[in-house]
């Protein structure tokens, strides 16, 4: 029963959370337009947060629960390699979020990511799958030259 409370007190301190940021802190809310943009990537997903980063135009992001009502707005920094980024906390685990590069109020297709499960929890299904990316270049010579050198500076620490 108490393990019950506890989960539900969470569940309403990150809601107040979210509904506390919907502004950003600006007084500025989702009601702008989407923005095209070019390498749009979500990173550091956990069960509490994402990085979402993107090149472009686009100087904000929101997101929220339902694909037409985004409520969350955060201003974007820009980072290296002109990259522009915004770093959402206080989500809910397990939870589907849609999200927009423009701060517009509705997501476009396809614009979603849910939030992993607690700590400690395993997904509905029991499995755990890992995606690992990489840029592996075109395979030449000089590629193979520089891996053996980062290689040793790893092993070397």
């Amino acid at each position: 029963m108490s393990g019950r409370i506890l989960i539900t007190a969470l569940s309403i301190v990150s809601l107040l959370a979210l509904s506390a940021c919907s502004d950003g802190g600006n007084n500025r809310k989702c009601k702008g337009e989407e923005v095209p943009t070019e390498r749009l990537f979500l990173q550091q997903l956990s069960d509490t947060s994402v990085v979402i980063k993107w090149r472009g135009a686009a100087t904000a992001a929101c997101i929220g629960t339902l694909q037409d009502t985004l409520k969350v707005y955060a201003d974007a920094t820009v980072t290296e390699g002109d990259h522009k980024q915004v770093t959402f906390t206080g989500l809910l685990p397990k939870v589907t979020y849609f999200y927009s590069i423009g701060a517009a109020r509705q997501a476009p297709a396809g614009q979603y990511f849910t939030t992993h499960p607690q700590p400690g929890s395993l997904p509905a299904d029991g499995n755990t799958r890992i995606w690992l990316i990489g840029d592996s270049g075109t395979g030449g010579d000089d590629e193979r030259e520089d891996h053996e050198g980062e290689a040793l500076e790893v092993l070397a620490g």
